[in-house]
């Protein structure tokens, strides 16, 4: 069974207007792995248009389970399940608005076929 590689549960929410908006434009995406044995995560980029807030894990597509965003727009909680090359994968963890042009967060993911569970910290930067 293939190890999950790549951030390809990478979503967005639409968060609405608010004081925790990022700018419109293409964010460079790094997940570092802080613990676990999953293994590193290519980075990737992801265009984000007004009021959208990045989250692993919300492909509506791919994954199903909660996600919580935060009465003041500024953090989306999220515990999802997703299906992928490697079988079915568990992402849960959250994405704060850090500035305008950054957001930080962090995720657990747990990959049921390979076994695998890995810690990441995940952060979100306009290019």
């Amino acid at each position: 069974m293939n190890r999950p590689s790549s951030l390809a549960f990478l979503f967005i929410l639409l968060a609405g207007c608010g004081k925790c908006e990022l700018e419109m434009g293409t964010y460079d995406v790094t997940a570092i792995e802080t613990s676990g044995d999953c293994g590193p995560l290519t980075s990737t980029t992801l265009v984000i248009v007004a009021g959208e807030l990045p989250y692993i894990g919300g492909n509506a597509t791919l994954c199903s389970g909660p996600s919580t965003l935060s009465g003041d727009g500024c953090t989306i909680n999220f515990d999802r399940v997703c299906d992928s090359p490697a079988g079915t994968v568990q992402v849960d963890g959250f994405t704060e608005i850090v500035s305008p042009m950054s957001a930080s967060g962090s995720f657990r993911m747990r990959a049921a076929g390979i076994p695998c569970i890995s810690t990441y910290d995940v952060y979100y930067q306009l290019r």
